[in-house]
């Protein structure tokens, strides 16, 4: 990372929202795309997700126990959500998940422009595919996570 070209990294779970300021320390010029989804579909997926981390060390469900790592999961993500360093307007872009579900390639476009990235025929022809893979593999999978 000490070169001068500006690169990519991403990280995709929510649960790195926990992590703002220690990304936003080390990473100072690193730029966000917060993505903002119904509670209502998210968090039964999260408890989906423990119970499967959970499952190769437990004997049984506990979802009480479930439940509350996810209630301790969720309130972390918060407090990272409202730091105060995270709150910048010029390293910062919200992001409705219906928004990028219906229209991809316009809210790629719209974050490119937004952090100065390249934004060409190109790079659409590439988003094109790219959407297109995504989505006979999620179509595959059963399901958008």
């Amino acid at each position: 990372l000490g070169s001068e070209e500006r690169c990519c990294f991403v990280l995709k779970s929510p649960y790195h929202s926990c992590y703002t300021d220690l990304l936003m320390r080390y990473f100072p010029d690193a730029s966000f795309v917060r993505m903002h989804r119904n509670p209502v579909e998210t968090i039964p997926s999260l408890a989906s997700l423990f119970r499967a981390l959970r499952a190769p060390y437990c004997l049984k469900d506990d979802w009480k126990r479930i439940g509350r790592s996810c209630q301790e999961a969720i309130r972390r993500m918060a407090m990272g959500l409202v730091s105060h360093k995270y709150q910048a307007d010029d390293n910062v872009i919200d992001v409705k998940f219906e928004e990028i579900s219906r229209n991809p390639l316009e809210v790629c476009r719209k974050v490119a422009h937004r952090f100065g990235l390249q934004n060409d025929e190109t790079t659409d022809k590439k988003l094109v595919a790219f959407l297109a893979l995504s989505e006979k593999l999620r179509d595959k999978a059963g399901g958008q996570h």
